[in-house]
């Protein structure tokens, strides 16, 4: 799953994209009685995800969590009312996606872990390691003499 300010990074920076889409969207959306303030404007909606992007993020736990929130609250401002209720749907499908996709990371974490202490566990200490002995493998000085022609 991509980060929002990644997945909706082309309004950023393609206009021709979101200039084609707008006319679309417009119209279907002008004559919606239910957004009082009517739609966003594409400059309205950059400067909001503009402002998403310059957050710094704390990678913890709680910091994670606020910033995923706050992503999720700047993109219901870029959004009309109508379109709230599909995007909370589709917010807490991937919500769930995501838990269920970091357990199953875990999981396999919690795997390798038990398979690398296992396998610490065979080895023997005691065991002798064998060395090499890299002398054997040095040119006697007498190879090294170039003979004369």
């Amino acid at each position: 799953v991509k980060p929002f300010n990644v997945q909706f990074s082309h309004l950023k920076d393609d206009n021709s994209a979101i200039d084609n889409n707008s006319n679309v969207e417009s119209s279907s959306e002008a004559g919606n009685p239910d957004d009082k303030k009517g739609p966003k404007s594409i400059a309205e909606i950059r400067d909001i995800l503009s402002k998403s992007q310059d957050r710094k993020i704390s990678y913890s736990q709680k910091g994670l969590q606020k910033e995923i929130i706050e992503t999720f609250a700047d993109l219901l401002k870029t959004v009309d009312k109508t379109e709230v209720n599909n995007l909370l749907t589709l917010l807490n499908k991937s919500f769930s996606s995501i838990v269920i996709e970091e357990i199953e990371k875990n999981e396999n974490v919690k795997e390798q872990i038990n398979c690398i202490k296992e396998d610490l566990s065979n080895v023997e200490e005691d065991e002798e390691i064998q060395r090499i002995n890299f002398d054997s493998y040095l040119i006697a000085d007498e190879d090294l003499v170039i003979p004369e022609a």
